[in-house]
């Protein structure tokens, strides 16, 4: 986890006033933060060449995959799916085009709590060919106020940094009027995770 603070001191001026002197300084933090959610993105195909029968055998797999899910006591608030998705297959063998049936596919985003469920859940899910775990991000619930405590410990270390400065030129420091950050979200938000 990387944030950076800069601060640094202007004040608008009159065209025939004197600039006010300004400082400015860069900090950098890194924190590192345990994971307390894995999302792991499990994906459901199927292939056939009957649309409805296709749809039939989707809602089956569905409900089977939420079975699986309830065995580890994951609830269905716990899942994101998107609505099943149906195309055409073609081949395209010497230069004719064939139609081979439907490929159908319904994407879900399962949240769980711990990485040991995680694995067992990708374990268990892998005895259906239908169904594939295709990613597992570890991530934080907790980003915004993990954010807020980093940003808070870069302007004290920044406005010590601005103060010495400041008494080194036999200055002193006045107020604050403009902080500048950036964060790396990705680095807070996610990680992958196998």
């Amino acid at each position: 986890v990387v944030s950076t603070v800069q601060t640094a001191s202007t004040q608008a001026v009159a065209a025939n006033e004197a600039p006010v002197p300004t400082v400015a300084v860069f900090t950098r933090e890194k924190k590192r933060f345990v994971a307390d959610e894995y999302v792991m993105t499990v994906n459901l195909t199927m292939l056939g060449t009957d649309k409805k029968v296709l749809y039939r055998k989707m809602n089956e797999k569905r409900a089977s995959l939420f079975k699986v899910l309830n065995s580890f006591n994951i609830p269905e608030s716990n899942v994101d799916q998107n609505s099943i998705k149906i195309e055409k297959e073609w081949s395209y063998d010497e230069g004719k085009r064939k139609f081979l049936g439907f490929r159908s596919t319904q994407k879900f985003e399962v949240h769980v709590e711990s990485k040991s469920l995680q694995k067992s859940l990708t374990q268990a899910l892998s005895t259906d060919s239908d169904i594939e775990v295709t990613k597992s991000l570890a991530r934080s619930k907790n980003v915004t106020a993990w954010q807020a405590d980093v940003v808070k410990e870069m302007c004290k270390k920044a406005f010590a940094k601005a103060e010495n400065y400041a008494r080194g030129t036999g200055a002193k420091l006045g107020k604050i009027v403009l902080v500048e950050g950036d964060v790396d979200q990705n680095n807070y938000a996610t990680g992958d995770y196998d």
